[in-house]
């Protein structure tokens, strides 16, 4: 995290100002193709969501979700799946990150409400994520809530979506700052993207994940060696929807061991 970074999350710890969720707004999609049953809806949701943020349905995915809310505003299943497709589309780079993070808060404020499973508690971290990303100044003042929805989702099921709540509770120890300024702990960060390698060795970000805690930690060969797992990972057919994404970060990353190699 670099300076500005930790100075505007300083400013966030004094003003206190991170988005609180407001009532979710459905916004209507009026596509005619769109069943009205939920589980076909959900299903599709799920099927338009699958390539990631690179993938060309995200509106739909959106759209199935917002429909079933539009008849039943509690419906938690449907809210995590709203939650996921507005946080994937931030990473669109033509969006606009505040407002999408900022709505993805909200309707992940329903999931968490009405749905108790790790999905919607895993997805309110991943868009307070978000949030913290668009609007460094609130940054601070979310990491707590982000780290408490990361361990809910973690105690009801460490396996979702690859790993996901080890690889989200790794990132916020690897990214936030050290006590007393925040929850930031390498060891943890450490321990969290090794045990999720170990459930899903397969999924490329694991490993990319694993190799910048590692870099963090000074360990140069074992950087090199995770990098070296991600990237041939990247070539699998189901990293198609987040290719570009883990491509960039693993560049990054080459980069700065290029770097160090030079010193």
């Amino acid at each position: 995290m670099g300076r500005a970074s930790l100075v505007m999350l300083a400013v966030s710890a004094v003003l206190g100002c991170a988005h609180q969720p407001r009532k979710y707004v459905v916004r209507r999609d009026e596509d005619p193709s769109l069943p009205t049953q939920p589980a076909k809806l959900l299903a599709l949701s799920d099927e338009y969501a699958r390539l990631g943020p690179e993938g060309p349905d995200l509106k739909k995915s959106l759209a199935a979700a917002n429909r079933i809310l539009a008849g039943d505003p509690k419906h938690g299943e449907a809210a995590w799946r709203a939650a996921r497709a507005l946080y994937l589309k931030t990473y669109d780079p033509a969006g606009d990150a505040g407002e999408l993070s900022a709505r993805c808060m909200d309707v992940s404020a329903v999931a968490t409400a009405y749905s108790k499973g790790a999905e919607a508690a895993y997805y309110a971290a991943l868009c307070m994520g978000a949030r913290a990303k668009a609007r460094q100044i609130e940054g601070l003042d979310l990491v707590p809530r982000m780290e408490k929805a990361g361990k809910a989702a973690l105690e009801a099921d460490p396996e979702i979506f690859d790993a996901g709540p080890h690889r989200l509770l790794g990132g916020i120890y690897l990214w936030a700052p050290a006590w007393p300024a925040s929850v930031g702990d390498l060891d943890l960060a450490l321990e969290h993207f090794e045990a999720a390698c170990e459930i899903a060795p397969d999924w490329a970000e694991n490993h990319m994940l694993l190799a910048f805690a590692l870099f963090e930690d000074e360990q140069y060969d074992e950087a090199r060696a995770a990098l070296d797992r991600a990237k041939a990972r990247l070539e699998l057919p189901r990293a198609r929807g987040w290719r570009t994404q883990w491509s960039a970060r693993i560049a990054e990353l080459e980069q700065m061991l290029a770097e160090r190699e030079e010193d």
